[in-house]
C-alpha cells in the first residue's frame, strides 16, 4: 500500500513539473516576440501597427520614397505585410532616439529584414548592439549582389565591380564605397587588398573614391594601386 501511495506521489509530482516547465518556455516565448497588426507602411525601413505605434525594422535600411528604389521598397513591403498579423521581436536595445521600436519581424516563419535585403530594396545596416541576426543579413546582402538585384542592378554591367562591392561590404564599410584606408597609415587600398584586409575595425575608413582618399591626404598602395 505504501510503495502503491509512493509511487502515485511520484507521478504527480513529476506531471506538475513537467507541465510548469511548458508554463515557462511558453512564457519566456511569449517575451521574445510579441505579434501586432500592421496598419501602415511608411517606407522600406519603418512599419506602423496597431494602436499606431512605430517600428524601425533592425539590421537594415532603405532609400526614401523619393530616391532611386525607396518607393519600390515601400511597395514590396506593403505587399508583403501589409494589413497582416506579423511578430515583432525585441533584440538588447529596445527604442531609438526617436521613440520608434526596434525589432526583426517575422512572418510564417520567414524573416522580413532578411528578405528584403535578399530582394534588393534594402541594405544591411547595424546600429549598437542590436546584431542577433546580422550574420543571416548580411549572407543575404552578399545573395542580392551576386545576383544584381534592385539598388545592386545600379553596379557596373561587370562581375569585377560585384565583387569589389561585396568585400567593401564585407570589410565593413557601407554601400557605395569603393577604396580604404587606415588611420594609422598614408595608404588607401581596393577592398580586395590583402593589406585592407589587416585594417583594425576601430582603424577602417571608408572610401567613396580616389578623389576623396587624395583629398584626405591619402596616396594609392603599391600592390593594389587603383
Amino acid at each position: 500500500m505504501k510503495k502503491t501511495l509512493l509511487l502515485a506521489l511520484f507521478l504527480f509530482l513529476f506531471i506538475f513539473a513537467i507541465s510548469g516547465c511548458k508554463k515557462e518556455t511558453g512564457r519566456q516565448l511569449s517575451e521574445i516576440r510579441e505579434k501586432a497588426l500592421v496598419t501602415q507602411v511608411s517606407d522600406g525601413d519603418t512599419i506602423v501597427i496597431q494602436g499606431g505605434k512605430i517600428v524601425r525594422l533592425l539590421g537594415i535600411d532603405s532609400k526614401e520614397e523619393n530616391e532611386p528604389y525607396g518607393k519600390e521598397a515601400k511597395e514590396w513591403l506593403e505587399g508583403r505585410i501589409l494589413f497582416k498579423e506579423i511578430e515583432l521581436e525585441k533584440d538588447k536595445q529596445d527604442k531609438d532616439q526617436y521613440g520608434r521600436l526596434l525589432r526583426w519581424i517575422w512572418l510564417n516563419g520567414s524573416l522580413i529584414n532578411e528578405e528584403i535585403v535578399l530582394e534588393g530594396y534594402a541594405i544591411a545596416k547595424f546600429f549598437g548592439e542590436n546584431k542577433k541576426y546580422q550574420a543571416r543579413i548580411q549572407e543575404a546582402e552578399r545573395q542580392a549582389i551576386k545576383q544584381k538585384k534592385g539598388i545592386w542592378k545600379n553596379l557596373e554591367k561587370t562581375e569585377t565591380s560585384v565583387i569589389e562591392a561585396e568585400k567593401c561590404i564585407l570589410l565593413g564599410c557601407p554601400l557605395g564605397t569603393s577604396l580604404v584606408a587606415s588611420k594609422n597609415s598614408d595608404k588607401f587600398h581596393k577592398c580586395s587588398c590583402r593589406f585592407a584586409r589587416k585594417i583594425k575595425k576601430e582603424n577602417l575608413l571608408c572610401l567613396k573614391n580616389k578623389e576623396e582618399a587624395i583629398t584626405k591626404g591619402y596616396i594609392p598602395c603599391g600592390s593594389c594601386k587603383p
